[in-house]
């Protein structure tokens, strides 16, 4: 019942071990009767137990022996799911966390999604809404963590599954909480997908057939933009403004989508895209947020980056080896001839406005910082190093190539030691 290219796939050289993600339902048990079948590598099942229902321990007990039958060791792992709201996805994301512990580089995890499943995806992406061209569904193959998830099933229906299941005289269980339809996998499995396979009885054919169809062009699309991507980007996260400007909207759109994609960024709805579209065209009121994401223009710039908080904090702490403040962290080290005389204590503190620093003369801030190219949204959090009231130094910013500057008269000498200071935030995708 597997085909041709994903009994290859299995038997790879590159892969060395073969995890099959057991849940105990019948698609899982069938996938693992068929890779025993036709794979001579060591395998192994992993059984996720999310503790959502009271037959939670049961469907665990019954992997073990359904995998040791073979016999396939079977690996275990329990999560704690703890969301008020979205718990499907809480589920998931907890059980492909847990399946990434067990996962080595030359690994292959397989999971039993069948064409059903794809269908139930592909609709409940379409009623959610996305920003990628065409219908999507779920992917074949893609990377979890450093090792290869595949999904060898998808083109395998649920009656062939069943079938093959009563022929070779299988055991399974059934996971009461596919009856459940609070979830909305489950609302489309048993109250939209039977009421569109009465009425169009090739329907599951047809989504798959445009799935596929879909699938080639948004590749040959992201071909493209990749192209495009490479001539415009300066930094992984960051493209000209001017060349973006110049697209057709359509182009501009696939390259937004592809550098997310690049990226491992969600990809939010048509709606946002088009909104942050129009604006690059007229490169005016760049700075919007999504989901963890931030869109903001700087310099000629658009740059893609990770939320942190707003910061405007009126304080003062004493300057340690590390400190841990403003979403971020700044590192003091002692080097060579070189940074901020070692010899007393010091103070960070932040801007309040008006700040001179002396170098090589009295200079505004305000106006240094612009010179510096610090981004306007962390120069209210680039930490300002003190000696009493004096301001005499700027930390780097190393993720924004922001070196740091020393006040005349506080540099190390040649032959002393000094302080680098340094200021690291998680705001970007280095």
């Amino acid at each position: 019942m597997l085909d041709r290219v994903s009994i290859e796939k299995i038997n790879d050289p590159k892969y060395h071990k073969i995890f099959i993600g057991l849940s105990g339902g019948v698609d899982s048990a069938v996938m693992l009767d068929l890779v025993h079948k036709n794979c001579s590598k060591p395998i192994f099942a992993i059984h996720v137990n999310h503790g959502l229902n009271e037959k939670s321990e049961e469907a665990q007990l019954f992997c073990v022996k359904f995998a040791d039958s073979y016999p396939i060791k079977c690996l275990l792992a329990e999560v704690s799911v703890q969301a008020r709201k979205g718990l499907e996805a809480a589920a998931r994301k907890a059980r492909y966390e847990a399946f990434k512990k067990f996962l080595g580089p030359k690994d292959l995890l397989l999971l039993a999604h069948h064409s059903g499943d794809q269908l139930e995806t592909a609709l409940f992406k379409l009623f959610r809404g996305g920003g990628g061209f065409g219908l999507n569904g779920m992917p074949r193959e893609r990377a979890i963590g450093v090792a290869t998830l595949y999904r060898p099933m998808l083109t395998v229906t649920k009656m062939q599954i069943l079938n093959y299941a009563s022929e070779n005289h299988l055991k399974w269980i059934e996971d009461p909480t596919n009856l459940d339809d609070t979830f909305d996998r489950n609302y489309i499995r048993h109250n939209i997908v039977p009421v569109i396979k009465n009425r169009f009885v090739n329907a599951e054919i047809s989504v798959l057939n445009k799935l596929e169809s879909d699938s080639s062009l948004r590749l040959e699309l992201g071909a493209q933009a990749k192209e495009k991507l490479l001539t415009l980007q300066t930094k992984k996260d960051s493209i000209e403004l001017a060349g973006l400007k110049s697209l057709e909207k359509e182009k501009l759109l696939s390259l937004l989508i592809f550098w997310l994609l690049d990226l491992g960024a969600p990809i939010p709805k048509k709606a946002f895209l088009l909104e942050l579209a129009g604006r690059i065209s007229s490169e005016s009121g760049i700075d919007m947020t999504f989901s963890w994401l931030t869109f903001k223009s700087f310099k000629g710039h658009l740059y893609i980056g990770k939320k942190i908080p707003e910061f405007c904090e009126d304080t003062s702490l004493l300057l340690k080896a590390q400190n841990n403040v403003a979403d971020g962290q700044i590192s003091r080290k002692l080097v060579l001839g070189q940074g901020l005389e070692s010899r007393q204590e010091y103070h960070v503190r932040f801007r309040k406005g008006g700040e001179i620093f002396k170098f090589r003369r009295n200079r505004s801030l305000k106006k240094l910082l612009q010179e510096l190219k610090v981004p306007p949204w962390h120069r209210s959090r680039l930490p300002l190093i003190y000696a009493d009231d004096e301001l005499v130094a700027l930390s780097a910013m190393s993720g924004w190539d922001i070196p740091m500057l020393v006040a005349d008269g506080w540099m190390a000498s040649p032959d002393s030691e000094g302080f680098h200071i340094d200021f690291v935030l998680k705001d970007r995708f280095l």
